[in-house]
């Protein structure tokens, strides 16, 4: 992936014209580096979510410290904690519309066991 300047921001390169120079389809694999950075287009280094982050916002692309390559950034935070099952906590009983959909269920509700049809709750008879 190639990236170019425009209007003041660096711009993932879609094949169009750079600074008024057409661009071959190709020049990503046929041009050096040296040929690529004189007509303003800058290879992409990929961004890597760092360990214990997500995502949390669009791409961003910045001109690396050589002015050779362009940086993929996005902005991260930390992965929200998975709750703690809490012992004792109630547990929801699974919603069927009779007792053939609450055999059907995955794991199916047993015999004798309760399931809820919108708010009634029922026990499955067969």
């Amino acid at each position: 992936m190639l990236a170019y300047l425009n209007a003041g921001s660096y711009q993932p390169w879609g094949g169009q014209p750079v600074n008024g120079q057409a661009i071959p389809p190709n020049a990503e694999t046929a041009w050096t580096l040296a040929q690529l950075n004189a007509a303003g287009l800058y290879p992409v280094t990929n961004f890597t979510v760092p360990n214990g982050q997500e995502i949390s916002g669009p791409a961003s692309y910045q001109l690396d410290a050589n002015g050779t390559n362009v940086d993929e950034v996005y902005p991260t935070q930390p992965i929200p904690a998975t709750p703690v099952p809490v012992a004792n906590a109630p547990t929801l009983l699974p919603q069927a519309p009779d007792d053939a959909a609450a055999a059907a269920l995955n794991p199916p509700v047993p015999v004798g066991s309760l399931y809820c049809n919108g708010s009634q709750v029922m026990q499955r008879q067969s």
